[in-house]
């Protein structure tokens, strides 16, 4: 019987993609939170390599830095450069270098702001403004020898105390901007006063950009500029400058490098997150991220509830990230702002990050700068981990998740996954469990373990699949970085 050529079910694989895709924006189908679809990284963050892949980094653990011997809501925390002292405000108390001492009892709730200012003493004021009082406090000092500032103030000043060539700036719901005196946080001339009027909306925050003073209103952002008058407010308004997007909460006006990031706030309900680099805004928010923040429309009805939005700002290993925490919709956000790409991170059951003010502790004395961060309830500041060398937050095993965007290799024909093959870096003691999803991640199959200790950590015998998305965790008290995973992957005809 003459032999018969029959199609094989086999393709050359050259011209196929030979690595499993880890990193895609973040992607949600439904405002869903937390997404439980779609690509998405938990716990880590990405680095474009110079080949354009990415490697996968577990973010920074926690060690215990100072607590102040019970619960109590964070509000703020702020070092000197010039004497590393940690001012950090719990409750109704205010801590200078780990003492306490009571401030305003009737507002144990409000963020905090602090500013830096030289005075007529030898030694500069640490200023502190809570929306409704403010304190001083020379540096070096202990918190018992705070001082209230009276000004005449209303007691209904809004997030953010800016300092800009020598006077301290506040502003109250209205959109009235106070000035101080010049290096004189004691003395404000209730007549050097302006207004940032330009729309009738409400005020919500005060902020800096290089020499701009920003005022961040319900539907805009007013700029100023120090135009030197000598009667009245110093400022004046730039109209050119003014930016059509306002802010929902002030709690999430938030800078890192002279950049401005916030959540926006519009006649539409539907918030979004902008970058200001320079005066000019960018939105830097994905679909996906808005489809969440639409959330925050329908959850945040009373003014109350926007007190659980949370944000924050920190550098870390060539990456600048800011935080966003929605604590009523149990999810926090992270852009890495250099990388341009969102996260989920949280806490070790699962739930958002709960995390608030974070500081630069300069190094001293032989001592390495740290990162220090509040914790939102329980009366802690943490280090956060800037060398890599606790992957643990505070000795407690958190987990990292990577959910691989949905691959099918360029092609509608069955693909046959021969061996998988992962790159990163050799690790005692570390696995990494694998799963994966044939049906748009709704059903995951059982784990297999990869032992990230070998040399070549390797799967075999990963099945046939047309479209696949992978779980990747890890939840082991070691450091992970993931740098591929190599395919051999046969492609049929059919």
């Amino acid at each position: 019987m003459p032999e018969v050529n029959t199609p094989s079910r086999q393709a050359q694989t050259v011209a196929i993609p030979k690595r499993w895709p880890l990193v895609d924006v973040l992607t949600t189908r439904s405002s869903q939170s937390p997404p439980t679809k779609d690509a998405r990284l938990i716990n880590c963050f990405a680095e474009r390599n110079a080949d354009e892949s990415y490697s996968i980094f577990k973010r920074p653990g926690l060690s215990p830095y100072f607590n102040i011997g019970s619960a109590a809501i964070s509000r703020g925390i702020y070092t000197s450069a010039r004497t590393g002292i940690v001012y950090s405000v719990f409750g109704d108390m205010l801590y200078a270098g780990g003492v306490g001492a009571l401030i305003d009892p009737a507002d144990p709730i409000r963020f905090c702001s602090f500013e830096i200012i030289n005075t007529a003493a030898v030694l500069p004021t640490i200023v502190l403004q809570d929306q409704a009082n403010m304190y001083g406090i020379v540096d070096g000092s202990a918190a018992s020898t705070r001082f209230i500032i009276h000004t005449g103030l209303p007691r209904s000043m809004v997030y953010g105390l800016v300092q800009l060539d020598g006077a301290l700036y506040v502003m109250d719901y209205l959109g009235y901007i106070y000035e101080s005196d010049q290096n004189d946080p004691t003395t404000w001339n209730l007549l050097n006063v302006i207004q940032a009027n330009n729309n009738s909306d409400l005020a919500v925050c005060l902020a800096k950009q290089l020499s701009y003073i920003l005022a961040f209103k319900q539907g805009s952002v007013e700029v100023f500029y120090d135009a030197g008058n000598t009667v009245g407010s110093s400022l004046a308004r730039i109209p050119e400058a003014e930016i059509a997007y306002g802010c929902l909460f002030g709690q999430t006006v938030q800078s890192i490098d002279n950049l401005v990031l916030y959540v926006t706030s519009n006649q539409s309900a539907s918030s979004q997150v902008i970058l200001i680099e320079n005066l000019a805004p960018k939105v830097i928010s994905t679909p996906g991220v808005e489809r969440l923040l639409d959330n925050i429309a329908i959850s945040a009805t009373l003014a109350t509830s926007l007190s659980g939005l949370q944000a924050w700002t920190f550098k870390h290993g060539g990456h600048r990230f800011y935080g966003l925490t929605c604590a009523f919709l149990n999810i926090t956000l992270v852009y890495d702002i250099d990388q341009k790409l969102w996260y989920l991170w949280s806490d070790l059951n699962g739930n958002y990050w709960p995390y608030t003010g974070l500081a630069y502790k300069p190094q001293s004395a032989g001592v390495s700068g740290m990162l220090l961060i509040q914790h939102e309830s329980n009366g802690n500041i943490y280090q956060l981990d800037g060398s890599y060398t606790f992957p643990t937050d505070y000795g407690n095993v958190f987990a990292v998740d990577i959910f691989t965007p949905n691959f099918d290799a360029g092609t509608a024909r069955a693909k046959q996954l021969n061996m998988l093959y992962v790159q990163a870096d050799q690790q005692s003691g570390s696995i990494l469990q694998a799963s994966y999803s044939d049906d748009d991640y709704q059903t995951f199959s059982d784990s297999r373990d990869i032992d990230l200790s070998v040399e070549r950590p390797s799967l075999n015998n990963e099945g046939s699949f047309y479209k696949r998305a992978y779980h990747f965790h890890h939840q082991l008290p070691t450091p992970l970085r993931i740098k591929s995973v190599d395919l051999q992957l046969d492609v049929g005809t059919l």
